[in-house]
C-alpha cells in the first residue's frame, strides 16, 4: 500500500486511494482495519477537498481541516461490512507517530508493528509502513490484524512443520503462541513467565539470530529443581569438589531449569572455580522466579 503511494501513482489520488484500501480490507479476512493517513495538506489539497464537491463522498476519511485519514474496518457485529472513518490519535500512537519518528531518527523507512490492544471488543496489532516521497515522510499505511487471527495462521504453521510458534513483540510480550494455555501468555511480559530463560539471549538483542534447543519449560519439575539447585548452591559455598559430580549428575535438569544461564554455571564449574560458579548460580537463580 505504501508503494502505491510513492511509486505507483496514487499519492493525492484521494479516492482511488480510499479504493484500494477497502479492497485490502475487503479481499484480507485476516485483516481487520486498512487505511492510509497522511501528514496535514501532505498533497497540499487538505482545504480543496473541504471545498469540493468530492467532500461528501469522502467526509469519513477527514478531518475537519481535510486531512487525507481513511480507515476502514470491520463492523463489530458482522465482520463483513466494512465502515470508513477518519483515523484518531495519530500524533500520540505508535502506528502513526512511532514510524514516523523512526523514520526521522533513522533516515530510512522501516516498518512498525505495535504492542496489542483492545479495540473494538478485540485484541489487535496495528502494522505500519512508512510513505516517503523525494525524502520527506509524507505519512503511512497500514493494516489491523486480530491477534486470534494471527493466532490462526501460526496454527497452521505448527501443522505443517510440526512445531510450536511463540511470537514476541519489541517490548517483550507475547502477541501469539502454539502453545496450550496460550491464553495465559498472551501479552504478558516473556520475563514473567516460564519462558524468561529460554527466550533472555534473544530479548537482549533482538537484531541478533539465535538458534537453540531447549527443554520445554513447561515440563521441569520445578520442586525437584529448586531442590537440586539449593544442593548445588550449598557444595559450592563449600568449596566441595562433589559439586563437579553433583552438576554432572544434575546437567538436564539444571539446563532446563537454567536456560542459557546454565553454561555460565558449568564452566567454572568443570575449572574447579567455585567461587566464580557460586555467583553465576545465584545470578541465574536470582533471575528466574519458578527458583525463588
Amino acid at each position: 500500500m505504501a508503494l502505491a503511494q510513492e511509486s505507483g501513482g496514487l499519492f493525492g489520488n484521494r479516492l482511488e486511494s480510499i479504493e484500494l484500501a477497502r479492497r485490502v480490507l475487503k479481499e484480507s479476512p485476516e485483516f481487520t482495519g486498512a487505511y492510509f493517513g497522511y501528514e496535514p495538506n501532505a498533497d497540499g489539497n487538505d482545504a480543496d477537498y473541504l471545498l469540493g464537491d468530492e467532500a461528501d463522498k469522502i467526509s469519513g476519511a477527514l478531518d475537519k481541516n481535510g486531512r487525507f485519514i481513511p480507515y476502514w474496518y470491520r463492523g463489530k457485529k458482522d465482520n463483513t461490512e466494512i465502515l470508513l472513518e477518519p483515523l484518531v490519535d495519530m500524533e500520540t500512537s505508535l502506528y502513526y507517530q512511532g514510524v514516523k519518528d523512526l523514520y526521522l531518527k533513522a533516515g530510512e523507512p522501516t516498518p512498525m508493528v505495535t504492542e496489542p490492544y483492545v479495540y473494538e471488543g478485540k485484541m489487535i496489532v496495528e502494522q505500519t509502513y512508512p510513505i516517503v516521497i523525494d525524502g520527506k515522510f509524507q505519512g503511512i499505511a497500514g493494516v489491523d490484524r486480530s491477534l486470534s487471527d494471527i493466532t490462526l495462521f501460526t496454527e497452521q504453521i505448527k501443522r505443517r512443520e510440526s512445531v510450536d510458534i511463540l511470537l514476541i513483540s519489541r517490548s517483550g510480550r507475547f502477541i501469539s503462541t502454539t502453545i496450550p494455555k496460550q491464553d495465559e501468555l498472551i501479552t504478558r511480559e516473556v520475563k514473567n513467565t516460564i519462558y524468561a530463560q529460554v527466550f533472555d539471549a534473544f530479548l537482549k538483542d533482538f537484531k541478533k539470530p539465535s538458534f537453540e534447543l531447549v527443554t520445554e519449560p513447561a515440563d521441569v519439575d520445578w520442586d525437584h529443581a529448586r531442590n537440586v539447585v539449593i544442593r548445588l548452591e550449598d557444595l559450592l559455598a563449600e568449596h566441595n569438589a562433589g559439586a563437579i559430580d553433583f552438576f554432572e549428575k544434575s546437567a538436564s535438569i539444571l539446563r532446563a531449569a537454567l536456560g542459557q544461564a546454565a553454561a555460565s554455571v558449568e564452566d567454572p564449574v568443570t575449572s574447579w572455580d567455585f567461587s566464580r560458579a557460586l555467583e553465576a548460580l545465584r545470578a541465574a537463580k536470582a533471575d528466574c522466579e519458578q527458583l525463588q
